[in-house]
């Protein structure tokens, strides 16, 4: 699309760099993003070496020029406006050339925004609406039911946790969710032995035995993800589970942990080469976003079944009220051990999360993550679900926004933590074999299929 290269003057203001005296690392910074825009590299490899130089050089035109067009290649059309905005302003006399440029890169984004929100009140392709938007509903608006087996489920998180003693346990678990909740997401898949050597060992790079799909940076960036992961679970328990609440502020800083190495997201498809992303990392997003119900492998010629979700100018205000109301339903119920009530709430905050959709990338896990509030405040593991779940996890979301059922959700989440402790407790206890894959060499033992 010619509207992502953009045109000014050769020579002119955007290009003089006589203004500034670069230490050695900005000189190779200078020279990366040099490269990538006369097109040597792909955007995602010199996205950081511009944001070093803007960061580092703010009045410089050039650099702040430069981190504008990498953010328009990685398709933040807002975010390239608002920093080519900034360029325009740090220099003297107009660039006539580029003017002209930006003129018809404001109208093109303008007639992205109208088409976004055409397609999200009138589907494209005879898509069809199958889950309209609604603002967050009160607890009592929804039909709840409790597990049958909370109790039975309870006696056997405490059977786990007396085997390996708590921290462990927990430990094992947090760990089997952080693998299971990214690949639930399609972040990643693993294979072979990689499973159970994370459980047991960490998130190391030779725990990893296959990666079966994976992002381009491969086993490192995996490991990354991982640890982002927990980092995200580490700020959850130290910040928010003592507070028995959860503010906007919280949100954003959990999702700034988790998303920490997942800046430039990647879309795969059917040629097998990844298309990369912005992710706004720690902010709501600021674009119209519908997702299509059809599996995978639905007939090309099926009509989209469209799921709506809360529009990004709205965002801040349903977060505010939903997060309002769920303080106000947590300090009406006193969470004691067991209690099955903990299942249906942690139902209602994951639903409200899921269609609330508030961030560009990484709602499901961060939403799994949050929603576990009352369940470990009756003394239940968190949320985990398994990417073969996945449908009628989706389903289970589906019905509880169509017919204000939590039942369907609620069952999934104690059978998948049902699912879970008892795969753990499959597992050896820890033992000094387990410090074998505790690096982060990737030789030949370990195996990558891609």
């Amino acid at each position: 699309m010619s509207i992502f290269r953009p045109r000014w003057t050769a020579g002119g203001p955007f290009d003089d760099t006589s203004s500034v005296h670069p230490n050695n690392q900005q000189m190779r910074d200078l020279a990366k993003v040099d490269d990538g825009v006369q097109g040597h590299h792909s955007p995602e490899t010199w996205f950081f070496a511009a944001e070093r130089l803007s960061s580092a050089l703010p009045t410089f035109p050039w650099a702040k020029f430069r981190l504008a067009y990498v953010h328009l290649l990685l398709e933040d059309l807002d975010g390239a406006m608002e920093l080519f905005q900034e360029a325009r302003k740090l220099i003297s006399n107009a660039d006539a050339t580029f003017e002209e440029y930006f003129a018809s890169l404001k109208a093109a984004v303008e007639e992205e925004n109208r088409k976004a929100e055409l397609a999200w009140s009138h589907p494209e392709d005879d898509g069809v609406i199958v889950q309209h938007w609604h603002p967050p509903r009160d607890f009592d608006a929804f039909r709840h039911q409790f597990p049958s087996h909370t109790s039975e489920l309870l006696r056997e998180w405490h059977s786990y946790q007396q085997k390996l003693g708590p921290d462990i346990a927990a430990q094992r678990y947090a760990r089997l969710a952080a693998v299971q909740s990214s690949e639930l997401e399609d972040v990643f898949t693993l294979g072979g032995e990689s499973l159970n050597r994370i459980v047991r060992a960490g998130f190391f790079g030779h725990a990893v035995d296959r990666v079966l799909k994976g992002p381009p940076g491969g086993i490192e960036h995996i490991v990354q993800i991982l640890r982002d992961f927990k980092r995200c679970l580490n700020y959850f328990s130290a910040s928010v589970l003592p507070a028995d609440a959860i503010s906007q502020d919280d949100l954003r800083s959990m999702h700034r942990e988790l998303m920490k190495s997942s800046r430039i997201g990647f879309v795969h498809t059917d040629d097998d080469s990844p298309i990369p992303y912005l992710n706004m990392v720690g902010d709501y997003r600021r674009r119209l976003v519908i997702a299509d119900m059809n599996p995978e492998d639905a007939n090309e010629d099926e009509p989209p079944r469209i799921v709506q979700f809360a529009r990004h100018q709205e965002i801040e205000l349903h977060m505010q009220t939903f997060l309002e109301m769920m303080h106000e339903r947590l300090s009406k119920f006193t969470l004691g051990t067991g209690d099955p009530i903990a299942f249906a709430l942690a139902a209602w905050i994951h639903y409200h999360l899921a269609v609330i959709h508030p961030f560009t990338d990484g709602n499901g896990r961060l939403g799994r993550i949050v929603s576990s509030l009352p369940l470990l405040k009756a003394g239940f593991p968190p949320i985990n679900i398994r990417r073969c779940m996945k449908p009628k996890y989706l389903e289970a979301l589906h019905k509880a926004a169509t017919t204000q059922d939590l039942g369907f959700l609620t069952e999934l989440i104690a059978s998948e933590m049902r699912e879970s402790i008892r795969y753990l407790s499959t597992l050896h206890p820890p033992s000094s074999d387990d410090s074998q894959w505790r690096l982060n060499i990737n030789d030949g033992v370990t195996r990558i299929v891609i």
